[in-house]
């Protein structure tokens, strides 16, 4: 159950947090997102002032990095999580100015806002930064080199942020399922469950990690920023343990058991014409947020088990 997970035994610390002291206003970027979603659902009834803009709302447009700065500059928020991304990966590869406004301008606008007005910003990244060659997994240390056009631009966004100085936490993640979104996790489910063929890559590897233990995180951070305790610089993020893709839809069948009527092929990346080019080593290594915020990250079998019962009786 989610209680064995020690990032979701907040709901304490969280109502002590905010005993006495201001309101702290916090601007989320992306709330229709995967993490976004998660996020909206986990500050529900929270003591601070918690305010989810979506892309078609006003100033959450980042192609109009105007009307994002005239929100900031209406809100004044003190927290700013941006959760907001063109994810798609080839669509990104093929629509390069799109993803560059909207993955690497864009944060350098928050950035900048942060900067002037001494806010707090937590900036989602992602292992795409990685040219996911190798086995080991991947540290805030190690160099990184994109090897498509998401990735180059979500690295354009790091590096803008840093340059600003302003108190900013990036978060690198990997392999991220929102259970109420297209991805991997619930297409693969979705499958399964009607008899059809997921075709799995095999040579792919890396940690499946729950949109709602991303959402936890978040949490934990603003929390501490409230308490003065306000962690910065770059960190990565993921539950624990490493799978590949193929890996990954076999635990899923065997959750799913015989109502699993779907067949799984492991398939080669080199064998798949794709658009972008994708990193096959996605593992990270999280030992510096673990010790930065005491947490320790739930596998990525436990994480699963709990979305597959969620998803199971919607299908």
């Amino acid at each position: 159950s989610s209680n064995s997970c020690s990032l979701t035994n907040l709901s304490q610390s969280k109502t002590e947090a905010f005993k006495g002291g201001s309101e702290v206003k916090i601007i989320v970027f992306g709330a229709t997102g995967q993490v976004g979603s998660a996020l909206a659902e986990r500050a529900r009834g929270k003591t601070q002032d918690w305010r989810f803009i979506a892309r078609n709302d006003f100033g959450g447009d980042f192609l109009d990095l105007r009307s994002v700065t005239e929100l900031l500059d209406r809100e004044a928020p003190d927290v700013i999580v941006n959760a907001a991304a063109m994810t798609e990966v080839d669509k990104a590869q093929t629509e390069p100015d799109i993803a560059t406004a909207i993955n690497a301008q864009a944060p350098g606008v928050l950035a900048r806002y942060a900067t002037k007005r001494g806010a707090y910003l937590i900036h989602l990244s992602t292992d795409y930064v990685f040219d996911g060659l190798g086995i080991a997994a991947k540290t805030e240390d190690d160099s990184i080199s994109p090897i498509n056009v998401y990735g180059k631009t979500k690295a354009i966004a790091e590096q803008a942020i840093f340059e600003q100085k302003c108190k900013a936490c990036v978060l690198r993640l990997t392999w991220v399922y929102g259970v109420n979104h297209p991805n991997f996790v619930t297409g693969t489910v979705k499958k399964l469950l009607s008899g059809q063929q997921v075709m799995a890559f095999e040579d792919q590897v890396g940690s499946p990690t729950a949109a709602t233990d991303i959402a936890e995180v978040i949490i934990k951070l603003v929390i501490n920023h409230e308490n003065s305790v306000t962690i910065t610089g770059l960190y990565h993020f993921a539950n624990s343990g490493y799978c590949s893709r193929f890996e990954c839809a076999r635990f899923i069948e065997k959750c799913l058991g015989e109502r699993a009527t779907g067949m799984i092929s492991a398939i080669q990346t080199s064998s798949v014409k794709l658009v972008a080019a994708r990193p096959l080593n996605c593992r990270l290594q999280t030992l510096k947020i673990q010790d930065a915020l005491n947490v320790t990250p739930r596998s990525w079998q436990e994480a699963m088990v709990e979305a597959v019962d969620y998803l199971t009786p919607q299908w």
